[in-house]
């Protein structure tokens, strides 16, 4: 309560004292359903209030606020359906409401000189100029909250200056942007239990080839942790880029140097009790405990992208060459090791190191277009090499390829959309060609998804849509491990 009352607090104060705020707000109800076994996998209202106002030619204040309420229980620490009996008296677990500050912050044209713009705050800075896949969009951290919001970014606190002015009559800027500390992404229950399965799995496959039999005692994962970026000028995210418009055409380049937003595995811990009988020949594992921590390293980044208007299509191109820093995993592995039927038991540590993201650059790019037809037709197509949370050459976080295809028809002066999305994931086409049967490798590497919905608009600021996704594949790429994550799904959304 305390949250809300200083969010509408700061709501009344913006709105009032005569600045002639203008308000705009949404609100969003969902509801997604699993049709494999009935789950409800997303129940949640959100929304948000917009207070801005331009208090003379060159100043301009804007606050945006956002909640979300979650329509069931959700324990503190799990984070999902089992609390602790006294959870069942917060209003925290049984209603459980974030109050969020989305955007806040002033902008100042001509500040010191003509030309110069002069931003302060909480603040959504967008680069690039290509849909949904933006490798070079990465001044914010990546918002993964939701996990069908693909592309959503977080705003954070920046300093960012841009100086215009003309060349030979294009309009040109060149971009300066500092961030006092590195903003690092939300993720989502979904993502942290696919990487705690691939950890598990990693760790199962370090001991199968060595032993007879295995089995996992272990109560769960312990005292797992994540290492965030401390609070030092020195993990500080800063960018540069020069954009330039000719015409149809605009392009721009860029340079960033920031701590990745997402965690990597630093270490992993595992206690086990291994068995030896002399006498069978046999050797018996049994995993009593495991845990991990994450951690988070710093890389730099130059991009280039152009957006073409052609008449009909508007074609763009973007590309990121990433330079990160080596990061290394370490493994530790405790054991009782006992030898029957002499009876000798002894403890044992080994510690391995494996590279987890070599420091060789890499390429995220994509290229794509789209078009609005005569009778409320629409296509977007693209290809992209590199999903938001992929990177590196090597290892499960790889860069992946991705094709995206999406129509959409309007009937009835726009109230009535049809549409349809499908995304084919391999990894990658690249490997798929060189290998010697092309067939079998795609059939282990691909995943697709297919999208398809319809929304209705009855009357202006209202939005009803219903619509359904379902996912297949194999384990052998991001897509295809979500696989048994189908869903249906409804929403109401109201703008005003």
């Amino acid at each position: 309560m305390k949250r809300l009352f200083l969010a509408l607090t700061i709501a009344g104060i913006t709105a009032s004292g005569g600045w002639g705020a203008e308000i705009l707000g949404k609100v969003k109800t969902e509801l997604r359903v699993s049709p494999t076994n009935g789950d409800i996998v997303f129940n949640e209202l959100s929304g948000s209030l917009k207070f801005d106002t331009q208090i003379n030619d060159n100043f301009y204040g804007m606050v945006k606020l956002g909640f979300r309420y979650s329509g069931q229980p959700k324990g503190q620490s799990t984070l999902n359906n089992i609390l602790i009996p006294q959870e069942l008296a917060w209003s925290s677990s049984m209603l459980p409401l974030d109050i969020l500050i989305d955007e806040a912050y002033f902008t100042y044209d001509n500040f010191i000189f003509d030309g110069l713009e002069f931003t302060v705050g909480k603040q959504r800075i967008v680069w690039g100029t290509a849909d949904l896949f933006n490798p070079t969009d990465i001044i914010n951290p990546g918002d993964f909250y939701d996990l069908l919001s693909f592309g959503k970014k977080s705003a954070s606190v920046a300093v960012n200056t841009t100086l215009h002015f003309n060349i030979a009559e294009s309009e040109s800027g060149l971009q300066f942007v500092y961030q006092p500390h590195s903003p690092i992404a939300q993720m989502n229950i979904t993502m942290i239990a696919l990487m705690e399965s691939g950890i598990l799995q990693n760790i199962v496959a370090g001991i199968l080839p060595n032993v007879t039999s295995f089995s996992d005692g272990s109560p769960g994962w312990t005292s797992p942790a994540a290492e965030t970026p401390e609070l030092s000028i020195y993990n500080a995210s800063y960018g540069l880029r020069y954009k330039i418009n000719l015409g149809p055409l605009d392009i721009s380049a860029s340079a960033v140097s920031r701590i990745n937003d997402l965690p990597f595995i630093k270490n992993i811990s595992i206690q086990q009790q291994t068995i030896i009988d002399m006498g069978g020949g046999t050797t018996n594992v049994t995993l009593n405990g495991k845990s991990y921590t994450l951690a988070y390293y710093r890389e730099a980044e130059a991009g280039l992208d152009f957006s073409w208007n052609t008449g009909l299509f508007v074609i763009w191109g973007e590309a990121g060459v990433t330079f990160p820093e080596k990061t290394v995993s370490v493994m530790r592995s405790d054991a009782e090791v006992i030898v029957i039927p002499v009876m000798i038991t002894n403890n044992v540590t080994t510690i391995g190191e494996q590279t987890y993201i070599s420091n060789q650059p890499y390429v995220k790019y994509t290229v794509g277009g789209d078009c609005l037809f005569d009778g409320g037709w629409y296509i977007n197509f693209q290809f992209a090499h590199g999903f938001f949370t992929e990177r590196g050459l090597t290892g499960a976080e790889r860069l992946q390829d991705y094709f995206i295809l999406r129509f959409e028809k309007n009937f009835l002066d726009d109230k009535i959309k049809l549409f349809l999305t499908g995304i084919l994931n391999v990894d990658t086409f690249g490997d798929a060609f060189e290998s010697s049967d092309f067939g079998a490798y795609f059939n282990d590497h691909y995943g697709a998804v297919m999208q398809f919905g319809i929304s209705y608009k009855p009357t202006p600021g209202l939005d009803i849509t219903l619509g359904s996704m379902l996912f297949d594949g194999a384990p052998g790429c991001t897509v295809g491990r979500m696989k048994d994550y189908d869903l249906i799904y409804t929403s109401f959304e109201y703008a005003f």
